[in-house]
């Protein structure tokens, strides 16, 4: 089996909703092209997540953003320190945030696979396809849109036990520090206190 492409993923300006993955191992001038490529034909998608209205001057490699493959929430301590030398609870952050962004990715994969899914299923019904169907059976997007899907998901599922193990870590952040002190059943008495007997 051979080794799988690395990828880059880019959100858009006015729709920071909408995130674009794309193969690649960096922000370059090739990256952003195919980026955009894919963010021109979702714009041209009559339910797709992105409209001409909101690029009047047109949609441009200036309208892509890069998102960082870290997206660590201490990213300025990691870019001194390795790995290795992240506290537990750091490393759970910038591993909950990442799959995060696998989660926002495949979403928007799926919305945009979604129109292909009647082809499918008609296709392995062995039902005969109309001739809108076979259009979009032929159009070139439609293998890319496929395989977008699908590296999509094989991110989000790679990445989610691991990334269920460090939310369990990370959870108790979110929680006031007076929430975690540890409390008695006993209320004000202490645990080993001998409770008096009633005669």
């Amino acid at each position: 089996m051979g080794r799988r492409k690395a990828t880059v993923t880019y959100t858009v300006k006015a729709h920071p909703g909408v995130t674009i993955t794309v193969p690649g191992k960096g922000d370059d001038e090739k990256t952003r092209a195919s980026a955009l490529d894919e963010a021109l034909r979702l714009m041209t998608e009559e339910t797709g997540p992105l409209d001409s209205d909101s690029f009047p001057d047109g949609l441009g490699v200036e309208d892509l953003i890069f998102v960082e493959a870290s997206h660590s929430l201490l990213k300025e301590a990691e870019e001194t320190r390795t790995e290795k030398e992240l506290e537990p609870m750091e490393k759970a952050a910038k591993t909950v945030a990442e799959f995060t962004l696998k989660r926002a990715a495949l979403q928007q994969q799926q919305a945009g696979a979604q129109k292909y899914l009647g082809l499918i299923e008609a296709v392995f019904s062995l039902q005969p396809l109309t001739g809108e169907q076979i259009e979009m059976a032929t159009d070139k997007a439609f293998p890319k849109t496929l395989e977008n899907l699908a590296i999509a998901k094989i991110d989000f599922d790679k990445l989610q036990p691991q990334a269920e193990e460090a939310w369990k870590l990370l959870k108790p952040a979110f929680s006031p520090a007076e929430e975690q002190k540890p409390t008695s059943s006993n209320g004000n008495k202490r645990e080993n206190e001998p409770v008096a007997k009633v005669k």
